[in-house]
């Protein structure tokens, strides 16, 4: 077994652990044996190469912590089960790809490059998220819908330079 592969199940593992975590802070222990069997079909997806059973079980993992955010329970905990399990996902997705790919220059320039991508949303998302739970705003519609436009716009931008580099 692959490294990568190795991580994507140890990532999978982590991410249900964090459910269970936050579930268990929550003081909502009932649903711990939802995210342990969503881990499970995930990794029996994952296991079998079934690229649609690990985005329904990731999507499931999803729902959970935001069911948990919903039921009381930590964000902070939430947050981290669907950081740990967009990089589990994401790179038991890489891994799917690019096994069949038997002759690829730079094999390991190409993972490199992959893991630092990686790591950059991750590392992005998470420091959004944190300052998002510890810094509040009070904002009028007039400052909401300003901002709202320029994020809009900011994922036009983005989208639009993802297209033309692909080209």
């Amino acid at each position: 077994m692959s490294a990568a592969r190795t991580l994507t199940f140890v990532g999978i593992g982590l991410a249900a652990a964090a459910l269970g975590v936050g579930f268990w802070v929550g003081d909502e222990p009932r649903w711990i044996a939802f995210a342990a069997l969503a881990a499970l079909v995930w990794m029996v997806g994952e296991w079998q190469g079934a690229g649609w059973t690990t985005t329904v079980a990731f999507v499931l993992v999803v729902a959970m912590a935001v069911l948990g955010v919903m039921l009381g329970c930590p964000a902070a905990w939430m947050g981290a089960a669907v950081a740990i399990g967009v990089s589990a996902w994401s790179l038991g997705d890489f891994t799917r790809r690019a096994a069949p790919l038997v002759r690829v220059e730079d094999r390991a320039r190409l993972v490199r490059r992959y893991f630092i991508r990686l790591l950059m949303v991750i590392g992005g998302s998470v420091a959004l998220s944190a300052i998002a739970l510890t810094v509040t705003l009070r904002l009028s519609f007039i400052p909401v819908l300003v901002l709202g436009a320029l994020l809009a716009f900011g994922l036009i931008q983005v989208i639009s330079a993802l297209r033309s580099a692909g080209r």
